[in-house]
């Protein structure tokens, strides 16, 4: 008796940075973005390590605080 295999497609790992830009991305207001961004990357960059760009990483928040 002969059987099929089927590949299950699983989403990418999931990292404590990326959920921090997701979150970080929820935010609206660009000075409550800019001060919890800064406590919360501090945070993840402890529990995940950090991020392998960090100068590219501040001018990219800085960008997008405005």
């Amino acid at each position: 008796m002969a059987g099929t295999a089927t590949r299950i497609r699983t989403a990418a790992p999931h990292t404590v940075r990326g959920s921090t830009e997701t979150f970080l991305d929820t935010i609206g207001a660009p000075n409550t973005r800019r001060s919890c961004g800064i406590a919360i990357v501090r945070a993840a960059d402890t529990l995940d390590g950090p991020s392998t760009d960090p100068v590219g990483s501040i001018r990219e928040c800085q960008r997008s605080c405005g």
